[in-house]
């Protein structure tokens, strides 16, 4: 179909020392889940490994508990990434968004909005309860102030990943670029760093204009790979959501012209990330917080750095994507 670009950050690419363990945390919860019928599907999301996605995403936490935190809730998104392509319409499609309408609604209230809530199966309510506990579990061992911020960026995250938000996608190339940071959950990931490493961002910092433009820049870096290597598997779906379709669409060329304008943009949002970050250091001066404070911000960019190069290092590798059919 096309030739997938090679493509490069320069950044290292760190891994957990302790990923067998993580690892470990992993089988035993996907086989306890109760969302997984047979061996082979336990084997297929075993081979995924979002615990190896866990551990190039805080490759120097300290604290082994968040992060098997982690592994539950990557775990759970990815479950639920893959049970919403697989739904497309009648009572499954109803099904999965009253699935998504009582994940949103433990978000908000931490319990569902109703005393009753709506009719689902038996993989509907457990992916309810496992959600519900995870909740749960990451909250209480993280601050007020960063509790917030996630519980905002997982609600949108969530709404545009309902089924019935796909049918109101725009057709507003700006606005669609917009949302696919979002629907990616590009922003809830960063957060998960700041969980995973028991490291928080001042707040004061999202007042600082360059940082905006640094997150935007790591959003795109973030999902832009996974749609290179998600583009056979996304066209298998009834609503795709993939920026080189998107791209594709716009100017009306071939898909090697549109994977060429995106491979164009990932390099272009490096430029933007490496700027805005010089921009953070003398916006940090002004900001009136501490040393400690600063460090926080500075050492959480360079965090980001590593997830970067690690997420970038799983998309490429990982048999989810058959990279060799593309």
């Amino acid at each position: 179909m096309f030739e997938v670009p090679n493509l490069t950050l320069p950044f290292e690419v760190h891994k957990h020392p302790r990923e067998k363990t993580l690892r470990e945390h992993e089988r035993k919860w996907l086989e306890a889940s109760g969302l997984l019928e047979t061996r082979q599907q336990l084997d297929h999301y075993l081979n995924i490994s979002m615990a190896a996605y866990t551990a190039y995403m805080c490759p120097h936490a300290q604290n082994i508990e968040r992060l098997s935190v982690l592994v539950e809730y990557n775990n759970w998104l990815m479950l639920f990434d893959d049970l919403f392509e697989q739904e497309t319409a009648g009572d499954d499609h109803l099904e999965l968004e009253a699935v998504a309408r009582e994940v949103i609604a433990i978000m908000s209230r931490g319990e569902s909005r109703r005393a009753t809530p709506p009719p689902m199966s038996a993989l509907g309510t457990r992916l309810v309860e496992l959600f519900k506990s995870i909740w749960k579990g990451v909250h209480e061992l993280a601050p007020s102030d960063w509790s917030r911020r996630h519980t905002q960026s997982a609600i949108e995250f969530m709404l545009y990943n309902r089924p019935s938000d796909v049918a109101s996608r725009p057709r507003d190339f700006e606005e669609s670029w917009r949302r696919r940071r979002i629907a990616f959950g590009c922003f809830p990931l960063a957060e998960l760093v700041e969980f995973g490493n028991d490291s928080y961002l001042p707040e004061v910092i999202f007042e600082c204009s360059p940082f905006g433009d640094l997150k935007r820049a790591y959003g795109d870096l973030q999902f832009l790979p996974n749609d290179f290597v998600s583009l056979r598997k996304e066209l298998q779906t009834p609503e795709p959501d993939n920026v080189i379709i998107l791209l594709r669409e716009r100017y009306g060329c071939t898909w090697q012209e549109a994977v060429d304008r995106a491979a164009l943009i990932f390099d272009e949002a490096l430029a933007a990330f490496s700027s805005s970050e010089v921009e953070v250091e003398h916006c940090l001066r002004g900001l009136g917080i501490d040393e400690a404070a600063q460090r926080r911000v500075l050492s959480h960019i360079e965090e980001l750095k590593y997830f970067l190069a690690g997420s970038l290092h799983w998309h490429m590798q990982n048999a989810r994507y058959g990279l060799g059919d593309l």
